[in-house]
């Protein structure tokens, strides 16, 4: 347990800083949100009770296909719809960031987490349900921060809404994925990273 307030006390100052440089445009620091990216994946894998192989599968599952269905969107605009990504999330393959995979497992293992210190005996299918609504809730706040901050792009005006049904879609398959390989995820530190990723994207909406 002490390593995970310790992980989350990392993470606080991390994203604190990133607010400061994302507000005042400080570039330098903003080019390194790859960093904050891999910091936050290891502080919420590294941290939890069980690290076994399901666990690893699961990463590298819930990796492999975040990232490859991803590359279908870049490449031909479906399911998501028609965008491309700029150079803030690092180096590309196939127009598309290799971060990407681990920002879905960031997002995947965090709204587990949460649904599961809440809803947890309810039945798979609804818990799948309820995470994969807190993925869309966190896209619908991430998106105008990344497109503002040029982390990516829409071809059209707005942002379509068949994003948002694709995300819910796709979460919903990656959730009952890590259901079936990740039978225990009791962590702070995700639920915290959860916490601090819905204030941080809300507060920089707020005052962009």
């Amino acid at each position: 347990m002490k390593r995970q307030y310790l992980a989350l006390a990392v993470l606080i100052i991390l994203y604190a800083v990133g607010v400061f440089a994302f507000v005042t445009n400080w570039d330098e620091v903003i080019m390194l949100t790859p960093v904050n990216l891999m910091i936050s994946f290891l502080a919420i894998t590294l941290t939890n009770d069980v690290i076994d192989r399901r666990m690893v599968a699961f990463i590298v599952a819930g990796w492999t296909l975040g990232y490859g269905i991803e590359v279908i969107g870049v490449q031909t605009g479906w399911p998501f719809g028609s965008y491309y990504y700029q150079e803030v999330l690092g180096t590309k393959v196939m127009d598309t960031p290799l971060l990407i995979g681990i920002n879905w497992l960031i997002l995947l293992f965090c709204t587990r987490a949460v649904t599961d210190r809440f809803f947890g005996h309810y039945l798979l299918v609804f818990k799948a349900g309820i995470a994969s609504l807190l993925m869309v809730f966190l896209d619908i706040l991430i998106e105008p921060v990344a497109i503002s901050y040029d982390f990516w792009q829409w071809e059209a005006s707005t942002i379509p809404l068949s994003n948002y049904i694709a995300w819910f879609v796709i979460a919903y398959i990656l959730h009952i994925l890590q259901y079936q390989l990740v039978r225990t995820y009791k962590n702070l530190t995700a639920i915290g990273l959860f916490i601090i990723q819905v204030l941080f994207f809300g507060l920089i909406n707020l005052i962009k």
